[in-house]
């Protein structure tokens, strides 16, 4: 691609995997994202905190980081 908004830049995907995905989740638009999703939670509960928000949405952030790190740990050939 022509720009990249995350810290994936800093390896290469076929010498570091397990690292490319792992930075590849921090980022501008990662983080954007992660707001998005704790403010539709807010907005579109009755009686959901903000706290609370904030809580599902990083939790669901780790549980993604953690599963595509998996992957990419298991099937590395598939990321150069």
């Amino acid at each position: 691609g022509l720009v990249t908004d995350n810290l994936s830049v800093l390896v290469k995907s076929a010498e570091h995997p397990i690292l490319f995905t792992v930075l590849s989740f921090f980022g501008i638009l990662s983080f954007y994202r992660l707001w998005l999703t704790a403010t539709g939670l807010r907005n579109g509960g009755e009686r959901v905190s903000s706290s609370a928000a904030w809580s599902v949405a990083i939790i669901f952030w780790l549980i993604g980081l953690l599963l595509l790190t998996a992957f990419s740990a298991l099937f590395s050939n598939f990321i150069s």
